[in-house]
């Protein structure tokens, strides 16, 4: 994802450009983690990410919490070292200078409870880390495509705008419903 992508990408269409962190990166369910994580440990390529409905962090299974240490054994071969430089929050809690001057969409649904509290805890650290971060909660709103659909539509100008690719309006400031940090 920080190399072969970005390679495909480069050649299929294109496009490049050298300045650091002009790249975003979004995703759905555990790919709006993936999308954070990602992004967090890769400043330097991705400026901008969108979470759609993730979870805290990586995990084997749909939940925050890892009672059993299985995404540890799973995911991460039982270190604890690596499970730990892939988490949101701990990257967040101690966020260096690359983190600065970034930006977060977070969007979520309202009936989506452990999206919801993974959202309702990394977007504040989103935005005391300096990243420029909006939070938005559907009413309504469940884990499904509809939620997701919602969530590019309303975030992409604002991504885009982000990048140089298009003017930012004030339109664009108010489609962050609820601006952290």
């Amino acid at each position: 994802m920080t190399a072969a992508v970005p390679a495909e990408v480069v050649a299929t269409f294109g496009t490049h450009s050298p300045a650091p962190g002009t790249w975003a990166i979004a995703g759905l369910s555990e790919g709006g983690t993936c999308a954070i994580m990602l992004a967090l440990r890769h400043p330097t390529l991705f400026g901008t990410f969108g979470d759609f409905g993730g979870l805290l962090g990586p995990r084997v299974g749909d939940t925050n919490d890892d009672p059993d240490d299985a995404t540890v054994t799973t995911l991460f071969g039982g270190s604890q070292a690596a499970y730990d430089a892939h988490q949101p929050e701990l990257l967040l809690a101690d966020p260096g200078p690359g983190l600065r001057g970034m930006g977060g969409w977070f969007q979520v649904g309202s009936d989506d409870p452990l999206p919801l509290a993974a959202v309702q805890a990394l977007a504040p650290l989103a935005g005391r880390a300096g990243i420029e971060t909006c939070l938005v909660v559907v009413p309504g709103g469940d884990h499904t495509f509809d939620v997701w659909s919602a969530s590019l539509r309303a975030s992409l100008p604002w991504m885009a705008a982000r990048l140089g690719l298009a003017p930012i309006t004030p339109q664009l400031t108010a489609a962050c419903a609820a601006p952290v940090g």
